[in-house]
């Protein structure tokens, strides 16, 4: 199973999911909270996801509420998972876990990450689309134990990316963050402010560093 991990840059298109989507061999595309700017951009990923047959997973902001909500897209291009983000205190909105390609996984929206009121026992891999980078090298720390934790906790991969770009509340300090753990909790791969997009090759643990 190959996953690309793409830290992108804020954008108000989808160039480069499209570009990734149609240049290179993996079977699940992962992008930062947020990526997808609106519904019609939504609608075109879900276009992408059906021509090329890759899942598709990320967040988008609806135009209603301006609010970022969790979208997993099957390879099928049908938005099989799709709610609003939970409140930072929880509990974790349902539905967080739904199937693509055969398999079962979890989603957890950036800071759901923390929220512990859904089992993922079962899972293959939880994935965890962030906005922007950690705001300071002890949360970049707190982030990535977290994640290590639930590898190990449910016995599966948990696969996290940020954007390239942006800062917690405009903070002015970000450092982009993505990583994959393995099911014992291992480090397969581990980016701290490193913004090359990645493909990581979960059953080698090989990782492929891409550019565009």
């Amino acid at each position: 199973m190959k996953i690309l991990i793409s830290q992108a840059y804020r954008s108000e298109d989808i160039k480069l999911l499209k570009s990734q989507i149609e240049n290179h061999d993996f079977d699940i595309l992962v992008f930062p909270e947020g990526y997808i700017a609106n519904e019609k951009l939504l609608y075109d990923a879900c276009i992408l996801a059906r021509k090329y047959g890759k899942p598709i997973l990320s967040s988008y902001l609806d135009s209603v509420t301006e609010k970022d909500h969790a979208v997993v897209i099957d390879e099928n291009g049908d938005k099989v998972l799709l709610r609003k983000k939970s409140l930072i205190e929880g509990p974790l909105l349902k539905p967080s876990i739904t199937n693509v390609l055969g398999l079962k996984v979890g989603y957890m929206l950036c800071c759901e990450i923390f929220l512990d009121n859904i089992d993922f026992s079962g899972v293959e891999a939880i994935f965890n689309p962030i906005g922007v980078g950690m705001f300071s090298e002890e949360q970049y720390t707190e982030w990535t134990c977290r994640a290590q934790g639930l590898a190990k906790k449910y016995n599966c991969y948990v696969i996290g990316t940020s954007h390239a770009d942006g800062s917690y509340r405009n903070c002015g300090i970000s450092i982009p963050i993505a990583y994959v753990y393995g099911t014992n909790g291992e480090e397969i791969y581990l980016s701290k402010s490193d913004v090359r997009s990645v493909i990581v090759d979960l059953d080698l643990h090989e990782v492929q560093y891409i550019t565009t």
